[in-house]
C-alpha cells in the first residue's frame, strides 16, 4: 500500500500527490486572493463563496493530516479525537492545546455545515466572517505545525507557513 500523504513514507514528496498540503496551498492562493479583494475592495460580492472554498480546503488539508498521521490504529477515529491524541504527544503547552481544541470544535460546525451544503445549513454559513476565517486560519497552521514538529527528528521548529505563504491583513 503507498501512502500518498503519509509523513514517513518513503513515497512522500511535497508534490500534487501530497492531498493535504496540495490543499493547503489551494487555501492559501485562495485566501490571498481574498485579502486582496477586501484591501481593494474588489469582488466582495463574490467573497463569500471564496470564503466557504477555503473553509472547505482547510478541512480537507486537516482530515487527511490528522488520518494519515493518526497512530491509532482503528477503521475510524472523530479528527477531534486525532487531534487530541497528537496535541497530548506534541510540546504544546496546556492553554495553548485548549484553545485549539476550542477553535477546532467550531471550526467543524462550520466545516460540516460548509461542505454538506444546503438550505438547513445556510444559517451557520451565513455566520462565517473573515476574522473568524483568520481564526481558522491560524489554527490550520498551528496544527500543522505540531504534526510536523511530531516527525521532525532535528527539533528545527520550523512552521508550515514558511512554505506555504498567507497574506496578512494591512
Amino acid at each position: 500500500m503507498v501512502y500518498y500523504c503519509k509523513f514517513g513514507s518513503p513515497s512522500v514528496e511535497f508534490s500534487d500527490q501530497n492531498i493535504q498540503l496540495y490543499s493547503l496551498r489551494k487555501s492559501a492562493e485562495a485566501w490571498n486572493e481574498l485579502v486582496n479583494w477586501v484591501e481593494n475592495r474588489e469582488e466582495l460580492d463574490k467573497a463569500k463563496d471564496r470564503m466557504v472554498f477555503i473553509l472547505n480546503c482547510f478541512g480537507l488539508s486537516l482530515a487527511q493530516l490528522l488520518g494519515q498521521n493518526d497512530p491509532v490504529d482503528s477503521n475510524f477515529r472523530y479528527p477531534i479525537d486525532m487531534l487530541k491524541y497528537i496535541l497530548d504527544s506534541a510540546a504544546i503547552d496546556s492553554a495553548k492545546k485548549r484553545d485549539l481544541e476550542t477553535t477546532f470544535s467550531d471550526f467543524n460546525k462550520f466545516y460540516n455545515a460548509a461542505h454538506h451544503f444546503g438550505s438547513p445549513k445556510y444559517r451557520k454559513i451565513d455566520e462565517l466572517t473573515i476574522d473568524k476565517l483568520n481564526n481558522f486560519r491560524r489554527m490550520v497552521i498551528d496544527i500543522w505545525d505540531a504534526v510536523c514538529g511530531l516527525h521532525d527528528a532535528n527539533g528545527s521548529q520550523h512552521s508550515v507557513s514558511e512554505v506555504i505563504i498567507f497574506n496578512d491583513f494591512s
